[in-house]
């Protein structure tokens, strides 16, 4: 492996363009090789990875880059820390990643049962990185995950050895307690991020887990022969430059943004159950479109203008340029026919239904609105206010008003059931309108001015 690494910091210059080439998609041709390149090490192609790199001559990571993520992934941290240097980042930047490498090369000696290089790591490495600095506890004082019998880190009575003696589990601090493990980075003192310590304070309660296993379980943390290696590349990203270290797993990040993409993007029509493809988009599939009625209902003597689903679908009311409204039962697959209401004298512009489904509204040209009880289609009020024909009825949220509009006479009104005109707006000629579900917005749809 690390002989891979020393052969990408060696390579000829590449016969297949500049690398500062831009290709047709407008990206420049050594930004796409490293990415082909990293995605090739991820999948396990070594050999392919390593040939790519001769012959393009474009590097995966800067050299320095590439040495410090060597560096991290063996656990040299001696090393790690030394490159940090040549990464030439920002103090505030500069501080953090030695604070996250140091992070973990704590937890691995603890890991490890040397609660003295633990320590040492804390004070000489940690400690030094973080403001205001914490009290330490002196290194006579320390406390080991390491017990003499048999290194599973307990002691013979289930304490912990401290210096020599055992302290009972009962006047320890537990693991994980303290402040600072918040993960929030917004400030320069906060060095670390989620459960595995974001203070030294925290960091120092470690040295009193009983048990690896407790170690892990407090922190979060699964080893360092574990995912924490990778996880810490992670980490580190957010403070330092993709252009030097490539986020893991880039070019499957793009691909999964671009299928994502495509697939929010796809007609509403197209079935929830495809596969998305890398070899195709995720396209329009006109199969999805109805092409035959599947029933025809008749029952209006005149055209039809409007129809309308009750909130629960169990209802359709139907109204027709005849003055008159059909409610159908939609839970009966023949939609049998429930009323024929006579409804008004001129052609009905729009029906609503009422929030809980028990009330219909209808507006038409002969410049009413009318409520009627659903079940029975009984008229239960006649609302007259409006001096041309009424275009456009809609509910509020609560079912305790409703507005009315009137495109040639430029009104809307807002009603409450007992028949009052609350409030009245004069403007342009509104043909349609919508409430939020919150009620909060109105929209209104206007021809003209």
């Amino acid at each position: 492996a690390r002989g891979q690494e020393a052969r990408r910091m060696s390579v000829p210059e590449s016969s297949n363009g500049s690398p500062t080439e831009l290709l047709a998609s407008g990206f420049r041709r050594a930004d796409v090789v490293r990415l082909v390149t990293q995605c090739l090490h991820s999948l396990g192609y070594e050999r392919a990875a390593s040939e790519l790199v001769d012959e393009s001559g474009v590097q995966c990571w800067p050299e320095p880059v590439s040495r410090f993520r060597a560096a991290l992934l063996h656990g040299e941290w001696g090393a790690a820390d030394a490159l940090i240097t040549n990464l030439h980042l920002p103090d505030p930047a500069s501080r953090r990643v030695r604070f996250l490498v140091h992070r973990q090369h704590y937890l691995e000696r603890l890991e490890a049962h040397d609660a003295a290089g633990a320590l040492a790591c804390l004070r000489e490495r940690l400690a030094p990185l973080e403001q205001p600095h914490v009290a330490l506890p002196p290194p006579d004082g320390c406390a080991a995950i390491a017990a003499a019998g048999g290194g599973d880190g307990k002691s013979g009575n289930g304490g912990v050895t401290v210096a020599g003696r055992e302290a009972a589990p009962s006047a320890m601090t537990r693991c994980g307690a303290g402040g600072g493990g918040s993960g929030d980075r917004s400030g320069d003192g906060d060095l670390g991020g989620a459960r595995l310590g974001g203070s030294v304070q925290e960091l120092s309660t470690y040295l009193l887990c009983r048990s690896v296993e407790e170690l892990k379980a407090r922190s979060g943390w699964d080893g360092g022969g574990g995912a924490s290696r990778r996880l810490l590349l992670d980490e580190l990203q957010e403070h330092i430059p993709p252009s030097l270290l490539l986020p893991e797993n880039r070019l499957e990040t793009l691909l999964q943004q671009a299928v994502r993409w495509q697939t929010l993007h796809a007609p509403p029509l197209t079935p929830d159950d495809v596969s998305p493809s890398l070899f195709e988009d995720v396209s329009f599939r006109h199969d999805g479109l109805p092409r035959e009625a599947s029933l025809v209902l008749e029952g209006h003597a005149d055209e039809v203008w409007c129809v309308a689903f009750s909130h629960s679908g169990a209802a359709l009311a139907s109204a027709s340029r005849d003055g008159a409204i059909v409610l159908w039962e939609a839970t009966n697959p023949q939609f049998a026919r429930r009323a024929l209401i006579p409804a008004h004298s001129g052609a009905i512009a729009s029906v609503a239904w009422s929030p809980d489904d028990t009330l219909l509204l209808s507006c038409a040209a002969d410049r009413t609105v009318k409520l009627w009880n659903a079940p029975a289609g009984d008229c239960a009020a006649t609302f007259r206010e409006h001096t041309e024909a009424v275009t456009a009825v809609v509910w509020l949220p609560s079912g305790a008003h409703f507005l009315s509009s009137s495109s040639a006479g430029k009104r809307v009104i807002l009603w409450d059931l007992g028949g009052n005109a609350l409030q009245s707006w004069h403007g342009p000629r509104v043909t349609d309108l919508a409430v939020a579900a919150d009620g909060a917005r109105l929209l209104a749809v206007s021809g003209c001015t």
